[in-house]
């Protein structure tokens, strides 16, 4: 089994060997197969809980799960395996949480939790450190660089290649922020970038310009159009205005995802929206006119109030595929790129209920991305492992 990163793949994720623990955009080559996940009981279904991320915290070869409880329910939360038995460990009690990430802030090769509030005290963005003792994870609160600002999601990268890990926040009427990481996670250079929206939702950290260098979209609940700020190409860290033209609006929404999906080397966007489920939109590098810069690809099915979308190459067919989180259950469409995307796959995902986050992610080391989701509705979290049914 080889794996190829697709084009311009975050530094935040290389830095921690996987793709996928953040933004999931890992290519994995090997054989093609038949889809089949089976269910794994991480929670009784009661509790609600936002956004969801996966990644191996204690370095056992298993990844964890973390997220956040919403919608009047606080605390944030980590979940461990030891192979189909979950262990909940409390990251914190307080405050309801939108979108999470793990990735390795204090640059000592071990993922640590982003996560920020929409409401709390205090609320916006918070950072814990992890610490393996005796074979467990243990977390500690890390100085905040944005305690004032209510905030729905969050996004990482390493803007300038530079080996630190920067984050990206939207918040509730004050736009959205970039906190460029100055070292090791203990100091942040803040830069405020306008949206003229009441509030922003989901976000997400891509090269879409192919320039080298780290860009921010946007959506927001009115439903205007994605607003796209690129990254200044060399000296220090600037973004432009907000570019709005050729991106139709998507209201609220967790975790957009940056991925080439149609071949062609260039980055493209796949974003949840409330009103208007999944949408696709293929890039073209951001040249000649902006209204030209962006074009809406067809899907088979959209969902019903699409929120957090996340790509892996789920057959190993060589090419990223989506994921959802949908009112409607979980929703799956292959990559076949001159021929767009599949029809929905159901494979043993749930066709009902209303969920909140997904992620893909490879939690065993076997090659291919498993699938963890979350539910604003009082189902709490489910996992559901990809066994591929691997062509001869």
């Amino acid at each position: 089994m080889t794996s190829r990163p697709l084009e311009r793949c975050p530094t935040a994720v290389r830095t921690v060997g996987n793709c996928m623990a953040l933004l999931p955009l890992l290519i994995m080559t090997g054989r093609a197969g038949e889809l089949a996940f089976v269910p794994h009981r991480v929670e009784e279904a009661s509790a609600k809980y936002a956004g969801v991320a996966m990644g191996d915290l204690n370095g056992d070869g298993y990844a964890e799960i973390l997220a956040g409880r919403r919608e009047g329910e606080e605390g944030l939360f980590v979940f461990t395996s030891r192979g189909t038995e979950w262990r909940r460990v409390q990251v914190t009690g307080s405050g309801q949480y939108g979108g999470v990430a793990l990735a390795d802030v204090t640059g000592d090769k071990i993922l640590d939790i982003i996560a920020v509030k929409t409401d709390g005290r205090p609320k916006g963005l918070e950072l814990f450190r992890t610490e393996l003792r005796d074979g467990k994870v243990r977390f500690s609160a890390l100085p905040s660089p944005l305690t004032d600002l209510r905030c729905d999601d969050v996004a990482v990268g390493d803007i300038e290649s530079d080996g630190d890990i920067d984050i990206a926040v939207s918040t509730g009427g004050q736009g959205v922020n970039v906190l460029v990481n100055q070292g090791k996670g203990t100091s942040f250079d803040r830069l405020a970038l306008p949206t003229d929206v009441y509030e922003d939702t989901g976000i997400a950290m891509g090269d879409v310009n192919h320039d080298g260098r780290l860009d921010v979209i946007s959506a927001n609940h009115p439903g205007k159009n994605l607003r796209l700020f690129l990254c200044s190409g060399s000296g220090a860290v600037r973004y432009s205005r907000a570019h709005t033209e050729g991106l139709p609006g998507a209201a609220i929404g967790y975790r957009i995802a940056i991925a080439d999906l149609n071949g062609d080397g260039l980055n493209d966007l796949a974003v949840g929206s409330s009103r208007a489920g999944m949408r696709l939109f293929l890039g073209n590098g951001c040249k000649g006119p902006e209204s030209g810069w962006w074009t809406e690809g067809r899907l088979p099915t959209r969902g019903s109030q699409t929120m957090q979308v996340s790509v892996g190459d789920l057959n190993l067919d060589g090419k990223p595929d989506l994921a959802f989180s949908s009112q409607r259950g979980i929703v799956a469409l292959l990559n076949r790129e001159g021929n767009g995307p599949s029809s929905q796959i159901l494979a043993g995902l749930p066709e009902r209920g209303a969920y909140a986050g997904c992620c893909l992610f490879d939690w065993d080391g076997d090659g291919d991305p498993d699938l963890a989701c979350t539910s604003f509705q009082g189902q709490g979290i489910s996992f559901y492992e990809n066994r591929l049914r691997k062509r001869e």
